[in-house]
């Protein structure tokens, strides 16, 4: 199995984690970590405005797709 992080900017790696990752195997899966209105640099944007915070944070999860050949028709729910 192999496993590749996924970073659009390097901010998050100073908390310890990826914003991605893919694990290939039997089958190419991406795990994204909780997408924030965080810029480039880690730093909260548009306080005090939920939907621009809200927007922001789906820019940053496009990103992440991106990145790893994906977009948002990749996307899917787990149910638990």
């Amino acid at each position: 199995m192999k496993r590749t992080a996924i970073n659009p900017s390097s901010w998050s790696q100073k908390f310890g984690f990826h914003q991605g990752e893919i694990i290939e195997g039997a089958m190419r899966l991406l795990n994204v970590s909780g997408q924030g209105a965080m810029d480039a640099d880690g730093q909260p944007v548009h306080q005090g405005d939920i939907r621009a915070q809200f927007q922001y944070a789906m820019d940053n999860l496009v990103s992440v797709l991106k990145v790893a050949d994906m977009t948002l028709t990749d996307v899917a729910r787990n149910q638990p």
